[in-house]
């Protein structure tokens, strides 16, 4: 469930949705593309995502992904 705040809504999404925000949008239902680019919205994304990311390039022998252009609209920046 999303974490409320008096500037939007934090979001964290999980490894898929990361990939498929960035690489395959409508693998998102219309709702999530929503909220993912809902303005004041917050995206928090775990460490651990990279890291799954890099491990399954690896062992699949695949570059690293490059990011959609568009998916940096949202911004990134540390919280803590």
């Amino acid at each position: 469930m999303p974490i409320c705040s008096n500037r939007g809504t934090w979001l964290l999404l999980d490894t898929c949705a990361v990939l498929w925000a960035t690489l395959s949008p409508t693998f998102l239902s219309p709702q999530a593309r929503a909220a993912i680019a809902g303005e004041g919205n917050s995206i928090l994304v775990s460490a651990a995502s990279a890291w799954e990311i890099a491990a399954q390039s690896l062992a699949l022998d695949i570059p690293v992904l490059s990011p959609d252009p568009q998916f940096d609209q949202f911004g990134v920046r540390r919280i803590w």
